[in-house]
């Protein structure tokens, strides 16, 4: 939107950087910037067509595939990915739409998806894609339906996909997305290729992810009711006025230290940098697994647990460690799992906040075993609805109103060397391009501002009761400010591009380019809305 820039008499700048700003005029600037959070995701994991022969060919066929979002928004991105495929994947005519409960595609809110201005794209084996921002509006806690043409022209062979989903979804032959309902489909039961969905939405204070293995994936909740604990905590906070995105990053069958193949994808470690510190608008995560335990690798554990903790803070995440369940283990197994949950539960473990699923499940006459009210499958080891809603019921919704950590100072070493990978500008910083002509300020009030020749070329027109703290050059490539509180409140929304950097230019100002030299962002008005010399 077109916003006025601030510039009444007697606000507080930074000393130097008032003085350029001294209300020489009013501008007006196209100004988004609002950070995109994460509302919904499925961890992706490889499956092929050798292992699997009925799976889909996608030769001419329409996928509609159900999303449960957590938080709502005024526009929405999504994620794609082909990362584990072997050609090159066809996705035509892409559509999003708010579902019924019946799967149906509710009239009025079926809109297009398009990747850089076009219907279609094409997504290289071992890449993934983004969509434009779409102009739909999100419901919290709601359907969405996404469809998607594959066109062909050979079988896919290679998947990428998420296997245990308690969802179903629809599959028709023909080009079918724009229909409100599809008739006689198949209804798989995994997603394919689609990994994530953002939403922008002011009120957000960021997301949490969850990661883990079948237990945070959901698996033996009611199909379709969106039972998982995840989808319980989203509930939760939702009641509680508090606007925060959910992302299950759960893998059934999947573990902590090792990789597991086919449809059980990486283990955690190994996959944690791309489902957790590389989300949207992450600011806290909660971990736990239980595949893991062995006789002996206490220590192995404790060691991982603890490279990822440290991973997470030094991102600026909160790690909120999650005791191991009980898992009907006896012997030595269960002496690993108390080992490690009296390492999660001390004061030296690291973590910024506990929740506690083995005090919120276990049968406190046999605490190996789940209590018998939240009993699941025959094996033991997975609760019912009821105990996915403990588990969540067990998380204090008040850590999440608790400020989180702000970007150490790593500023710029010389005007011409730019910021990047974590790089910071902190609160009434200046700093001038090698030939004077701009300089760049994040002022006391909360702008973020370029100069040019002492006149405001751009700004990111966070004054509005934002006590902006820091802006930092993130790894993934997007460009953010954060509030005092470690919230996001303004970004460049060039995340997706890991080796970007931000430039402070002699002839062009500030620009955004990617690792190969491509501009993905300027930092300038239109010249129609820039105050007169």
């Amino acid at each position: 939107m077109f916003e006025k820039l601030a510039c009444a008499p007697g606000v507080v700048r930074a000393a130097l950087i008032a003085v350029l700003f001294a209300c020489t005029a009013q501008s007006e600037a196209y100004a988004d910037g609002l950070p995109w959070i994460g509302t919904w995701t499925a961890a992706p994991a490889p499956e092929t067509s050798v292992t699997n022969p009925s799976l889909p060919s996608f030769v001419d066929q329409t996928l509609r595939q159900y999303v449960f979002t957590s938080i709502g928004g005024s526009a929405a991105r999504l994620h794609f990915s082909n990362q584990y495929g072997s050609t090159p994947l066809e996705l035509s005519h892409v559509r999003i739409a708010q579902a019924d409960e019946s799967g149906n595609v509710i009239p009025g809110t079926d809109v297009p998806v398009t990747f850089d201005g076009a219907g279609s794209t094409v997504i290289p084996a071992g890449a993934t894609a983004l969509s434009d921002a779409i102009d739909v509006v999100v419901p919290a806690n709601g359907y969405m339906a996404i469809s998607a043409y594959f066109p062909g022209p050979a079988p896919v062979g290679s998947y990428t996909t998420h296997v245990f989903t308690e969802q179903y979804m629809e599959l028709v032959q023909g080009d079918h997305s724009d229909e409100q309902s599809l008739a006689n489909p198949s209804y798989p039961s995994q997603y394919f290729f689609l990994t994530g969905m953002d939403v922008q939405n002011e009120a957000a204070l960021g997301s949490v992810v969850t990661i883990g293995a079948s237990i945070t994936d959901g698996f033996n909740s009611t199909v379709g009711a969106n039972h998982r604990w995840s989808n319980y905590l989203s509930r939760r906070l939702a009641e509680s006025g508090t606007i925060v995105g959910v992302m299950n990053q759960g893998l059934a069958g999947g573990t902590l230290t090792r990789d597991n193949g086919e449809i059980y994808g990486e283990g955690t470690l190994n996959r944690y940098e791309r489902d957790v510190l590389n989300q949207p608008g992450v600011r806290w995560v909660i971990h736990t697994e239980f595949n893991d335990l062995e006789q002996n690798n206490l220590a192995q554990l404790i060691a991982a647990e603890k490279t990822m903790i440290k991973s997470a803070q030094d991102r600026q995440i909160s790690y909120l460690c999650s005791t191991f369940p009980p898992v009907n283990a006896s012997g030595a197994y269960e002496a690993t799992r108390q080992g490690l949950n009296a390492f999660l539960r001390s004061g030296t473990s690291g973590c910024d906040g506990l929740v506690d699923q083995d005090a919120a499940l276990r049968d406190p006459s046999n605490p190996a075993v789940l209590a018998p009210a939240y009993f699941g499958t025959a094996d033991g080891v997975h609760p019912n609805d009821a105990g996915y809603q403990a588990i969540a019921d067990a998380i204090d919704i008040e850590i999440f109103h608790a400020p989180t950590r702000l970007p150490p100072d790593l500023p710029a070493t010389a005007c011409d060397s730019g910021w990047s990978n974590g790089q910071t500008i902190a609160d009434g910083t200046e700093i001038r391009s090698c030939n004077g002509r701009y300089l760049l300020g994040l002022q006391g009030d909360g702008n973020f501002v370029l100069y040019d020749g002492g006149v405001p070329a751009w700004a990111t027109v966070t004054t509005l009761g934002k006590s902006i703290a820091v802006a930092q050059m993130q790894p993934t490539g997007n460009l953010m400010l954060f509030d005092v509180t470690g919230r996001p409140v303004w970004a460049s929304n060039t995340d997706g591009h890991a080796g970007a950097i931000l430039r402070l230019q002699d002839d062009s100002g500030l620009n955004i380019f990617d690792a190969s030299g491509r501009t993905l962002w300027s930092g300038r008005w239109p010249a129609s809305v820039l105050p007169a010399r």
